[in-house]
């Protein structure tokens, strides 16, 4: 099953580096229908992956700065993996195919990591 994500976001723009709080947004099926909450959980040293309140993975926030500054290779969790595309950046879930982050939260999630 093949997943796409809404417009909505549940956080406010202009984030801050070292910035700690939730990010989410639907995740929906081809169909529309709603697959449940993605959330990306920034803590002050890692960066929490969740799908319907279950922990996919965790990243230390450097590797996450790190990785955004200069995107080569996936950067894999335990049941998740940050990849960039032509897009934008992209999640797998699990053994799902990567869809894109909705480019507000990406944007957003650059902007706690690695400052604007």
């Amino acid at each position: 099953m093949r997943w796409r994500r809404t417009a909505k976001v549940t956080s406010s723009p202009g984030l801050e580096e070292g910035w700690v709080g939730k990010l989410d947004y639907d995740v929906l099926t081809a169909s529309g229908q709603s697959l449940g909450v993605l959330e990306i959980l920034l803590r002050h040293d890692d960066v929490e992956i969740c799908f319907c309140e279950i922990t996919l993975g965790t990243f230390r926030r450097d590797v996450v700065r790190q990785w955004m500054t200069s995107p080569g290779e996936p950067l894999t969790g335990d049941c998740c993996a940050f990849s960039l595309q032509r897009r934008g950046v992209a999640l797998a879930l699990g053994c799902a195919r990567p869809s894109l982050i909705p480019s507000r939260v990406s944007r957003q999630l650059r902007e706690a990591v690695c400052g604007a």
